[in-house]
Parts: structure tokens; C-alpha cells; sequence
């Protein structure tokens, strides 16, 4: 399963980023093989619509959980569509939260 955490840079040890449609990177983590994939939020540059931006592509990557800190109502609206459950998280590194919330994860 893929669970997206919203980064402030882009590797395991970087802080969550607590905004999710202007965060700077997207940290992708597999519960399957224990790898992470990071991606640049290209909608962080966006004019407007960031979080819609955002949550439509972590949604076409398959993600099935996200850990952020806020959504505004339009990415909440794109996440709960696509079914992604949503676990608050404000701070910490990306791998420490991960490990805080993996049994949950299922």
C-alpha cells in the first residue's frame, strides 16, 4: 500500500511539512517493501487550486493514506472522493512518523 506524507524536503529525515497543497515535496512510502519515493509538488507553484492540484495526484498515484497537518475543503474533497484516509500529523520526520503509524496503516 502507498501512504504519502507531505515533506519539507526530500529524504527520510526531512520535517512533515504541515501544509499539504503548498507542501515541497511529496514522500512516498510503501508498506510492502519498505522504500520511499520522493516527488516535487509541482502544485506548490500553482496561482490557485494547489490542494485539488495536489490531491489529484497523489490520488493517481494510488496513495491510500495521507499524513499531513491541513487540508483546505477543496483537497479534502479530492481526497475523500479517491477514498485516502487521512492521519493528522503537524511535525516530526517524515520516517519517525511513518514508524509511529505504521501498525495503523492497514
Amino acid at each position: 500500500m502507498k501512504v504519502c506524507i507531505t515533506a519539507q524536503d526530500n529524504n527520510e529525515n526531512a520535517q512533515v511539512d504541515p501544509r499539504f497543497g503548498r507542501c515541497a515535496f511529496f514522500a512516498f512510502y510503501d508498506t510492502d517493501s519498505g522504500d520511499y519515493q520522493f516527488f516535487q509538488n509541482e502544485a506548490a507553484f500553482a496561482d490557485g487550486g494547489a490542494g485539488t492540484k495536489a490531491g489529484n495526484f497523489i490520488a493517481g498515484k494510488g496513495v491510500r493514506v495521507l499524513m499531513t497537518g491541513h487540508l483546505g475543503p477543496n483537497a479534502e474533497t479530492v481526497v475523500n472522493a479517491a477514498g485516502i484516509r487521512l492521519i493528522t500529523v503537524n511535525s516530526g520526520a517524515v520516517k519517525d512518523v511513518v514508524d509511529r503509524e505504521k501498525a495503523g496503516f492497514k
